[in-house]
């Protein structure tokens, strides 16, 4: 909802959310969920804000949504995504906030572990040139992208020329099954928000 300052994750044996007032409205936050094993740490705007939290069973996602519930069409996103990343490795210590566009490599600070490229599964950017364009792509080729109501917008922008819109109602994006979200490994999940 509008005045909900929290952002939702979840999958078959565990459901999580940033903490109650970590993400600012009406300005853009970094969000990052990484998996290190079986345990969850989320980190708003560089800073742990939630977790170490231990997951336990067999971690699996069948497709991947993102702006709604991933089963039941519920609790849409209202606001904006500039970024989203996934990535088949865990970047420990406090994450650096990036200065410019998700991309698929990042360097990492000290006590950190470097994005290379081959670690990134998805990513979905926003720099549209057409600013009313719903044709949002996976950059890294690997999957395809559903896109049910999101579209690109100028309303609020990070890095780019958009931003992709959710307007609460109906909107999401799905991405199939895949292997690369078995989570076998350590994981992150990571991406700008303006709510």
């Amino acid at each position: 909802s509008s005045g909900n300052k929290r952002l939702y994750w979840q999958s078959n044996i565990a459901s999580g959310n940033t903490p109650t007032n970590s993400v600012l409205q009406s300005t853009w936050n970094h969000l990052v969920w990484m998996f290190i094993g079986r345990t969850l740490y989320v980190f708003v705007n560089g800073v742990l804000s939630g977790g170490p939290s231990a997951l336990s069973g067999d971690y699996t996602i069948e497709s991947l949504r993102i702006g709604t519930h991933p089963t039941s069409n519920a609790n849409y996103l209202y606001g904006y995504l500039d970024s989203i990343r996934w990535s088949k490795t865990a970047r420990y210590g406090n994450i650096d906030i990036p200065t410019t566009q998700l991309n698929t490599w990042q360097t990492a600070g000290r006590g950190q572990n470097a994005l290379l490229p081959h670690y990134t599964k998805l990513l979905i950017q926003a720099n549209s040139t057409t600013t009313t364009s719903s044709t949002i792509i996976d950059q890294t080729g690997r999957h395809s992208v559903t896109v049910n109501g999101a579209v690109h917008s100028q309303g609020r922008t990070n890095f780019g020329n958009t931003a992709i819109y959710f307007d609460g109602t109906n909107d999401y994006l799905e991405i199939p099954d895949s292997a690369d979200w078995d989570q076998t490994q350590d994981f992150s999940w990571e991406a700008w928000v303006s709510h």
